[in-house]
């Protein structure tokens, strides 16, 4: 997968595709170039699947500013990638 995958991924997730019960598998490791970063999910449109990070990694993350989506990305980074 490229970063332009992972940007896909993220806006359909956004636009209210949540992926229930479903797995997303990172299939290869991602630079997001320290570029600023939307994050995966909204208040209104969560990701309600399993990412599984597939020992892969996103590395070069960057959010700045007050974005009331953090904490929502923060709880699927921390609750639902697998290894």
């Amino acid at each position: 997968y490229t970063l332009d995958d992972l940007k896909a991924f993220r806006d359909k997730v956004n636009n209210g595709n949540n992926f229930y019960k479903k797995t997303v598998k990172l299939m290869a490791s991602v630079d997001l170039e320290n570029n600023e970063w939307t994050p995966i999910g909204t208040s209104s449109n969560q990701f309600r699947g399993t990412f599984d990070g597939n020992y892969q990694t996103i590395s070069n993350l960057k959010i700045t500013g007050y974005n009331s989506n953090v904490n929502w990305w923060l709880r699927i980074l921390f609750m639902l990638v697998l290894n």
